[in-house]
């Protein structure tokens, strides 16, 4: 599940960086632009299509798989609670993902984060 959730957010990165998909979103979504202008996206949307979006998704998701790094150093069995976390609660998991992915969205000062 780990890996799947891995290739989900690598998709999503793909999906994203493609110039096809920012041009039928233009198209396709009505006040595209006033849209963005409400949500402080910048002009046309910048910040949620293209590479700073693809390193907020990435952003997100090592932070994701950090807090599971540091959840389950020294597991010496399967019995464990930390172990019965590892190994289940997967719809947690992807609202947590979920989480980390869009809140990678709100990080301020978007120039110093990029560099």
């Amino acid at each position: 599940m780990y890996a799947f959730y891995f290739l989900l957010v690598t998709v999503i990165c793909v999906i994203m960086m493609s110039p096809t998909v920012e041009q039928v979103i233009k198209d396709n979504v009505p006040f595209y632009s006033e849209l963005c202008k409400q949500m402080n996206a910048g002009d046309n949307c910048k910040t949620l299509v293209g590479y700073s979006a693809v390193y907020k998704m990435c952003f997100g998701m090592a932070c994701f798989f950090f807090f599971f790094f540091i959840l389950t150093i020294r597991i010496n069995n399967s019995t464990g609670c930390r172990a019965a976390i590892h190994n289940g609660f997967w719809l947690l998991k992807f609202v947590l993902l979920v989480g980390c992915c869009t809140g990678a969205f709100f990080i301020p000062q978007e120039e110093t984060f990029l560099e």
